[in-house]
């Protein structure tokens, strides 16, 4: 993927509340996530417009964003993945399953004119 923007979909209006666990840039503090989401499964991880997501779900929509990334778009340790969005808890994944592969997570500001 060296050399090839990857960009995201935006998705949902708003910013999230939600207690997130810190993230290594090697992927190590997945075992907070995965801590969570074995010990209280059922518990709310991310509040968004009127919605809850649980820690389980979190983990589950993580890792299979992690192998997308990885299998279909060719991400590895090391590269940038542009999001140009809003906040939304698929940033909150994104950031995690990103983590995940070593790759970094680069927020654009979707308010960029196009000379910018």
């Amino acid at each position: 993927m060296q050399g090839r923007p990857l960009l995201l979909e935006p998705v949902g209006i708003g910013a999230p509340r939600a207690l997130v666990p810190r993230v290594g840039p090697d992927g190590a503090d997945q075992a907070v996530l995965v801590r969570w989401a074995d010990h209280q499964p059922a518990r709310c991880a991310v509040h968004f417009e009127g919605a809850d997501l649980t820690y389980a779900a979190l983990a589950d929509r993580v890792g299979r964003l992690a192998t997308a990334l990885r299998e279909e778009a060719g991400v590895v340790r090391g590269d940038r993945i542009a999001h140009l969005g809003l906040n939304s808890p698929a940033l909150i994944e994104l950031i995690f399953a990103a983590a995940r592969l070593g790759a970094i997570v680069v927020p654009m500001n979707w308010r960029l004119a196009p000379p910018e």
